[in-house]
């Protein structure tokens, strides 16, 4: 299963500007990430092309599910 997770308002409240401090917040909370930004090479293979939307099979956001 692939899971898509928002960070900002969903994993952290605090809006990062700079996109690696939100992975670095991340790591140092054992959070740990296959891909960021970006889509799973088994997707790319499957669909035969690289999607401009990222595929998941679940997606929390903070527009989506509340968490």
């Amino acid at each position: 299963m692939i899971i898509s997770v928002d960070f900002d308002d969903t994993l952290c409240l605090h809006r990062f500007n700079i996109y690696t401090d939100a992975i670095n917040i991340c790591r140092q909370h054992g959070l740990m990430f296959n891909a960021v930004n970006e889509n799973l090479p088994i997707v790319i293979t499957r669909l035969g092309y690289n999607p401009r939307k990222i595929f998941a099979d679940l997606y929390i956001d903070d527009k989506a599910i509340k968490p």
